[in-house]
């Protein structure tokens, strides 16, 4: 697994791992809902290992190594992607054989996967047995929020944390074919036309009265409908679920509906289940992959019968309708909790629930043409070759209507990304809150040394509309700062928290980085002399972190650094970016940062709030 891989910074091996605990968290209402193997966006994988035989350059020992990882996932509910995942991730750590050896930087890795023997992997047996490997992989990747959207490379670089992010990328292609080979019901994979999954592959073969089996799947909006059912089946399928009251009147796979919309929507599109846990995780992987049709688009605000209708409120996991026709949905818990109701759309954004439409897809998001969304650039924002940042350190004192009404004034100049600090005491929901249409990201561990009480501290936000994230992490900068804190002494640690972003409208990916570092060392102690040092080098890691995500695009840095502009100190932060090439915007001890070769301020404004600081906003142009 080579976890203790990574970039070498300041002296200490530091991994900076370009994908760690990606979260992409947008607010949503309600909680996961479970599912389980079936009809998913690219379909069920249906393994039998009973005479699994060689199949193209891999030998019968690999075969059956790659089977076992594929049931284990069926065994999990994990949708075919995460299986076709888990397949290239033994590809790349083992070639599918079952390893009893490591290699120089993890001596104690072992089998398919190169599981670590630090107590996070189950026993030596258990790493040893492709099934239970397998299961702890399929476990670690479980619990990152929105994996189904990252590229296969980071997804499985986020569970084993090479040094390498795209070390996979290579393997993909091979797990893909492997799996389909594996799989296929008499030799040939099937599939379900009009329903495509990500990088292109086709939905899985469909099960004996199931999915879709009702009519023919319509890409087509001019039909009049989307999906497998026209506008009057689509209507007498919703009355009998309303009929059955908590049941299921087609599969007999729940007894409740409650927090489970995107299993309902998939039932009433005639399938078993979705392949996705919550309805924010469908909807993420939908923009990622092209297939959304967001509420700002041309035709985001004009769904056919058959749509899948998503939305967002003050939850994780979202909720979603299916649209009937006429401005009426079918919902799940809107019109009484764990039961299905039919009724106008309108009530879930103007009654109690009060949620923000998002837009639409067509079931599994098969791909209807459309006209490409309209790209919304208002002053300053990503249009022209450019894209506005904004930075604001909100403490916790300020309050949560505090906070609110600065957003306000960190928002007003409509930026593309936003870093925050001193977010450790609000949850994410409630930093979301004051963002509406913004996504964002921190990463959720704590640490539990002495200095652990800063882990929360930094956050990047990005315009949910124009940007999709691929990677995120966060790295230490400075390791128990000792100092004095009105009139007492503390100690923290200090962070760096990033996004690398892509631009729907051109690929374009950017990297964001948010940063809070130590109270000014020229005027604080103990030891000021030892703290200018350790603040100088938390720049120097600072510097190579931005050089590492610099192969990836422009790199964008925000935060409060805790000293002027007219500091000159080597060790400061003014003087280690301007080496770096880096110029700079601030105001007070708060700093913008971009590369003065490939970018450019154009543009920048600061308001109060309600904080001791200002916040501050730049316009930042692509190209010298």
């Amino acid at each position: 697994m080579n976890q203790s891989k990574g970039v070498t910074f300041a002296g200490t091996a530091v991994a900076l791992v370009l994908a760690v605990s990606l979260v992409v968290v947008v607010a949503f209402v309600a909680t996961d809902e479970p599912e389980t193997a079936g009809c998913g966006p690219e379909g069920s994988l249906q393994v039998s290992t009973d005479g699994v035989k060689a199949v193209g350059e891999w030998s019968l020992e690999q075969a059956k190594n790659a089977a076992a990882i594929i049931q284990a996932g069926q065994a999990l509910g994990v949708p075919a992607r995460g299986q076709q995942i888990a397949v290239m991730t033994a590809i790349g750590e083992s070639t599918l054989r079952v390893l009893d050896r490591g290699d120089a930087v993890g001596p104690d890795s072992r089998g398919l996967f190169q599981q670590r023997d630090n107590g996070a992997w189950g026993s030596y047996e258990d790493r040893m047995d492709p099934a239970r490997s397998a299961t702890s992989f399929y476990k670690a990747l479980l619990k990152v929020s929105g994996w189904e959207s990252m590229e296969p490379s980071l997804a499985a670089h986020t569970v084993q944390r090479n040094a390498d992010p795209y070390h996979y990328e290579r393997f993909w292609s091979q797990a893909k074919d492997l799996t389909a080979k594996l799989t296929s019901a008499g030799g040939t994979p099937t599939s379900l036309p009009g329903v495509v999954g990500p990088d292109g592959e086709t939905a899985g073969p469909m099960p004996e009265g199931g999915c879709g089996g009702d009519g023919e799947f319509s890409t087509n909006a001019a039909a009049g409908y989307v999906g497998p059912f026209n506008p009057q089946q689509l209507l007498e399928r919703a009355k009998r679920f309303v009929a059955a009251g908590p049941r299921d009147p087609y599969f007999n796979s729940v007894s409740t509906w409650y927090r489970m919309c995107q299993h309902f929507v998939a039932n009433m599109s005639g399938r078993v289940n979705s392949g996705y846990t919550t309805a924010s995780s469908a909807w993420a992987h939908f923009v990622a992959t092209g297939v959304a049709h967001p509420a700002d688009s041309v035709d985001g605000g004009a769904p056919p019968p058959g749509a899948w209708l998503y939305y967002n409120g003050g939850g994780a996991a979202g909720h979603v309708a299916i649209y009937l026709g006429g401005g009426k949905v079918a919902s799940n818990d809107t019109w009484g909790s764990g039961r299905i109701g039919i009724g106008p759309a309108s009530d879930l954004t103007d009654g109690p629930w009060h949620l923000n439409y998002l837009g639409w897809a067509a079931p599994w998001g098969a791909k209807v043409a459309t006209k490409p969304p309209t790209q919304s650039t208002p002053d300053g924002s990503a249009g022209g070759g450019s894209v506005v940042l904004a930075h604001a350190n909100i403490p916790n004192r300020s309050g949560m209507s505090g906070y609110r009404s600065s957003m306000k004034g960190v928002l007003s100049k409509s930026p593309d990304f936003v870093t925050l600090n001193e977010m450790q005491q609000r949850t994410m929901s409630e930093v979301l809150s004051g963002a509406p249409g913004y996504a964002g990201y921190r990463d959720p561990s704590v640490g539990k040394d002495a200095g652990a009480g800063q882990t929360l501290d930094t956050a990047v936000l990005w315009k949910a509309s124009s940007w999709s994230a691929v990677a995120a992490g966060r790295v230490k900068l400075v390791e128990d700062d000792r100092n004095s804190y009105q009139g007492r002494v503390v100690v923290w640690d200090r962070f760096a928290s990033y996004v690398t972003l892509r631009r729907k409208s051109d690929g374009l990916r950017v990297s964001v980085i948010s940063v809070h570092h130590m109270t000014d060392p020229s005027k604080y102690g103990p030891n000021r002399a030892q703290r200018q040092a350790a603040y100088g080098a938390g720049m120097d890691v600072l510097v190579q972190m931005v050089r590492a995500l610099e192969s990836y695009g422009p790199v964008l840095v925000g935060g409060d650094f805790n000293v002027s502009a007219s500091q000159s100190g080597r060790w400061a932060a003014p003087s280690k970016m301007a080496a770096a090439g880096y110029g700079q915007v601030h105001t007070g001890v708060d700093f913008l940062f971009t590369r003065t070769a490939s970018t450019r301020f154009k543009a920048s404004w600061s308001g109060r709030m309600v904080s001791d600081h200002r916040w501050l906003a730049a316009q930042i142009g692509f190209g010298s």
